[in-house]
């Protein structure tokens, strides 16, 4: 366990050590840090031998439905506490946990909701500031029914907006993950929510489908409430199957683009990108090599090959792609050739949920892929597939180590969250799972550095969604980070953080962020071992 000691703010917010920027270059942004020094591990020798601690959650309520809907994660701090709470969905019921003490979770049962309010059916949720009064809101995409916003008053107890605000999507939608973003560049958070669609099982060929239930665009307009805009969606993306919406500015000219992981990609719709053109999107047409055809499930995110441009992780039925950017401007996928390959003979075959994230603090990413069955007419799968942990190696393929590291839970998961719930530097896993129990994998510290970094910034965004933070190690590495609300894994969020594994090194010795507007700031010289937030002044 790791005590806590707190330190004042300091100014410390210049982007460069001397002078004013270029011409050119982005308006600076002075920035007030606070850190919070966490103590050295208490026992890292007992990460030796055990590198998780791993408990069951309560079995989630009614019949285990093994479809594709359901079982997504929220890890975010609702109650304002600083402490990470959690949000576990599936087709039966809506689990809350609320955090005592860092990573000692308490279910609560009631008087967090309106017990009359229907929950069931719940796809996933993504946690986001969306009106800008300083808590966490909650949106909960399902399908087939209404989707909910769950309004916090900032205490974590939650009363649903989503009619009022226009964003539940209608009656019968087929809802699947939602995701958070200011797309327009206005300062605020807009909402993407991914149709998904009732597939046939009737025997019907997947590629005589009809077209998938259309993907849902809102605006937001501030105090007046969101409008729908899903007519700027390009009508490709709204006629496919789709899991997952990811917004992520992959081509760096300021605006996140769009990129949807689709389900049947083999056969009916690939995964698509579309680029941000100033708020309005356009069809990559295959040219930058995403339209992968395989069934995909989820999406994980990070710059694997440090070259300061995005790779995307798709796990999907049978296999997994991991895009990786070239500097033709095109991306290419390695997967095969690091290895990150899924154990067929183990019965590793429907991927769903992932993360790239740094999982033994060693400054680079692997790979966290959850696996599980699905009872479907469409393709052949067996109950209890193992999770997958693929680690990162210096030279050579990725080396995968669930089953050794205690992770490798046969089940039926469908979402995964990485965060350091017991705030101990090392990242944890939650893993809802559609036939119960939901899993909590409390990593274990050791003694490799970290650096967790939480953003602060006025206006209607204050948690800064759509930034990139970028830590340089002293060795001349670049780690670059997305702050995020939803996007990844799969009907899933984290919170709005970023994490880096530092190795052996005591310090970052520059910290940058690329704010959502285009500003940046830099902190030189952050000492290891710590939390930092970067709170923007103006």
């Amino acid at each position: 366990m790791r005590v806590a000691t707190h330190f004042g703010p300091v100014l410390l917010g210049l982007l460069a050590c001397t002078g004013e920027p270029p011409a050119d270059a982005s308006p600076w942004a002075h920035v007030v840090t606070e850190m919070r020094q966490l103590a050295p591990c208490a026992d890292p020798g007992a990460r030796t031998t055990e590198k998780f601690t791993s408990n069951n959650g309560s079995p989630l309520q009614g019949k285990a439905v093994y479809r594709a809907h359901g079982a997504g994660a929220v890890v975010a701090d609702f109650t304002g506490n600083d402490m990470l709470d959690v949000l576990v969905l599936s087709d039966r019921t809506l689990e809350y946990y609320v955090a005592d003490q860092p990573g000692d979770l308490r279910r609560m049962s009631t008087g967090w909701h309106d017990l009359q309010l229907d929950v069931d059916l719940g796809f996933g949720a993504a946690a986001a500031d969306y009106d800008g009064d300083g808590d966490l809101d909650v949106y909960i995409s399902r399908y087939g029914s209404p989707n909910v916003l769950f309004d916090n008053d900032g205490a974590g107890r939650f009363v649903d907006v989503a009619e009022l605000l226009g964003v539940d999507g209608g009656d019968r939608h087929r809802s699947a993950s939602a995701t958070w973003s200011d797309f327009d560049n206005d300062g605020d958070l807009d909402l993407i929510v991914a149709g998904h669609g009732l597939a046939p099982e009737d025997g019907t060929p997947v590629e005589d489908y009809g077209p998938g239930d259309p993907s849902l665009l809102f605006r937001n307009d501030g105090t007046s409430g969101f409008t729908d805009v899903s007519d700027l969606i390009p009508q490709r993306i709204h006629q496919a199957y789709s899991f997952i919406p990811t917004f992520v500015d992959l081509d760096g000219d300021g605006w996140r683009d769009l990129f949807v992981a689709n389900d049947f990609g083999a056969k009916h719709t690939p995964a698509l990108l579309a680029w941000n053109r100033q708020g309005t999107f356009v069809l990559d047409d295959a040219a930058a090599n995403l339209d992968q055809r395989l069934s995909a499930m989820g999406v994980g995110l990070g710059d694997v090959n440090e070259d300061g441009v995005w790779d995307l992780l798709l796990p999907a039925w049978g296999k997994m792609a991991l895009m990786q950017s070239s500097s033709a401007g095109v991306w290419v996928d390695q997967a095969n050739a690091l290895g990150l390959l899924p154990d067929r003979t183990d019965n590793q075959v429907v991927a769903w949920g992932c993360e790239l994230a740094d999982m033994d603090n060693d400054q680079d990413l692997d790979a966290m892929v959850v696996f599980g069955f699905i009872d479907t007419e469409t393709g052949r799968n067996q109950p209890d597939q193992p999770d997958g942990l693929w680690l990162a190696q210096p030279e050579g393929p990725m080396v995968e180590v669930a089953d050794e590291w205690g992770i490798a839970t046969r089940g039926s998961a469908r979402g995964v969250v990485t965060a350091d719930l017991n705030d101990d530097g090392y990242l944890d896993l939650v893993v809802p799972d559609l036939g119960g129990p939901s899993r909590l994998h409390l990593s274990r510290c050791g003694t490799e550095g970290f650096l967790k970094v939480a953003l602060q910034m006025p206006g209607a965004n204050p948690d800064a969604v759509g930034a990139t933070v970028v830590a340089e190690l002293p060795d001349g590495q670049v780690q670059r980070r997305a702050i995020l609300s939803g996007g990844t894994s799969y009907g899933s969020s984290g919170p709005a953080q970023a994490h880096f594994g530092l190795g052996s090194h005591a310090h970052v010795a520059a910290l940058r962020v690329l704010w959502p507007d285009g500003a940046l700031s830099e902190v030189r010289n952050v000492p290891s071992g710590h939390a930092i937030t970067v709170q923007r002044l103006h």
